[in-house]
């Protein structure tokens, strides 16, 4: 019930999209502050990917109507008796038949042709979803890069901020005759570094912009930045609980449905081993009597040496083979679920562990040895190594929370769950 519900709405989410390809004339390169929201929504409109996968579906759909064709019938004109010899010689004798026959496929095989259309179409459908959960993975993952970068590029910000009310505390004290001018000229050195590092973080984030709108068509972006908090990480389930979800999976429903499609395919080898009977029927005249009357005739060939065994064969071994797919990619994201599980586990310990203890620890360590330097108890170089790790155990906070969003987001995949998210919205 639930695959059927599922169904239901990816076939309105095609819909809406055909919609929208219609009415929208100019592709939109957004500018300003955009949400998830706003970039998943003009993807989905925009992106070639989606756009390509569905015109494959928009083609399956005339194959069902083509599949669901009956043969054409076969228009047959006959004359006997004509330019021979004797009273034959003439068309004085001639005797003319007019038949029309038609083909009466047996052993069901126009029902097993519908029927491997409409999985064709199933697969297309289900192809397009795979496209879909794909974009929405890498356009959601290339989203976090720049709430990653833009949360780097206000570390910068801050660091920059730190190491000025240094340099103005140091310039306080040089004045006052309490450190060398040497301490002045180092902190000096310390906010251009930072101050270049600024620069750098403003580079990485245009260009993390610039990769995330080429998902919606523009090499160059226009948005200054994206709304949100990369701090509010999505809760773990449970191993059971995602093993249960397992089945959703958009590659297994497609597996699944190629090996329904191969036991379809397989009936029809066996029903084209059945011979298709052909019925004739029409008018004969006779011209040296005037006399006519009716002709019925029907045929169809003799399965003596031809009875499609050796297709019927391949068949059964490419149903197998497809079975054996199935059971290996089953086993494959069985594996790769336990082991992003197990990747999530270690990252959200990570994060807890930095945000609680490690981060708010190294903080009270820079603010006591800037303060004992400032009071002559320190050296200048303990106060940078406590700086230097403060900083980079908050940029080590900000890479394990993307790398967790980054998993994340692939579980969903794996689950199938990105996709009812689409659908939902």
């Amino acid at each position: 019930m639930k695959q059927k519900i599922s169904l239901l709405v990816l076939m309105l989410i095609l819909n809406l999209t055909t919609f929208a390809n219609k009415f929208q004339a100019i592709d939109i390169n957004p500018g300003g502050s955009i949400s998830v929201e706003d970039v998943t929504r003009i993807v989905k409109v925009q992106n070639l990917k989606l756009k390509t996968a569905l015109k494959d579906i928009q083609a399956k759909n005339q194959r069902i109507n083509q599949a669901a064709v009956l043969p054409n019938p076969e228009f047959e004109i006959e004359s006997e008796n004509i330019y021979g010899s004797g009273e034959y010689a003439k068309l004085d004798n001639a005797e003319t038949t007019i038949k029309i026959g038609t083909p009466i496929e047996l052993g069901g095989k126009r029902h097993h042709r519908i029927k491997a259309a409409k999985l064709n179409k199933m697969i297309s459908m289900h192809m397009y979803a795979l496209v879909l959960s794909d974009v929405m993975k890498q356009t959601r993952q290339l989203g976090i890069d720049v709430l990653k970068q833009q949360d780097l590029l206000e570390l910068a910000k801050k660091r920059v901020k730190t190491n000025q009310s240094l340099l103005n505390e140091i310039k306080v004290r040089v004045e006052k005759g309490r450190l060398s001018i040497v301490e002045q000229k180092r902190a000096n050195i310390l906010v251009s570094q930072s101050e270049l590092a600024i620069k750098k973080r403003n580079l990485a984030l245009t260009k993390s912009r610039n990769q995330l709108s080429l998902m919606w068509g523009f090499p160059e972006a226009q948005f200054d930045n994206i709304q949100g908090n990369i701090e509010n990480i999505d809760p773990l389930p449970s191993l059971d609980v995602l093993d249960s979800q397992l089945d959703q999976s958009v590659a297994l429903k497609i597996k699944k449905e190629v090996l329904e499609l191969s036991r379809t395919n397989n009936s029809i080898e066996r029903s084209l081993g059945v011979p298709d009977l052909t019925l004739s029927g029409g008018i004969k005249h006779d011209r040296s009597t005037k006399d006519k009357s009716y002709v019925i005739s029907g045929s169809f060939p003799l399965p003596i040496f031809d009875r499609n065994t050796g297709a019927i064969k391949a068949s059964e071994y490419l149903l197998i083979e497809k079975e054996l797919e199935l059971e290996k990619l089953s086993l494959e994201y069985q594996n790769k679920l336990n082991s992003l599980h197990h990747e999530l586990t270690v990252l959200k310990i990570e994060i807890s562990e930095l945000k609680q203890k490690i981060i708010p620890q190294a903080k009270d360590v820079f603010n006591t040895l800037k303060d004992g330097y400032l009071q002559g108890k320190f050296s200048y170089l303990a106060v940078l190594e406590a700086q230097n790790s403060l900083f980079e155990f908050k940029e080590s906070y900000i890479e394990t929370l993307v790398q967790y969003h980054k998993l994340f987001f692939e579980i969903k995949q794996l689950t199938g769950e990105i996709i009812e998210g689409e659908e939902n919205e």
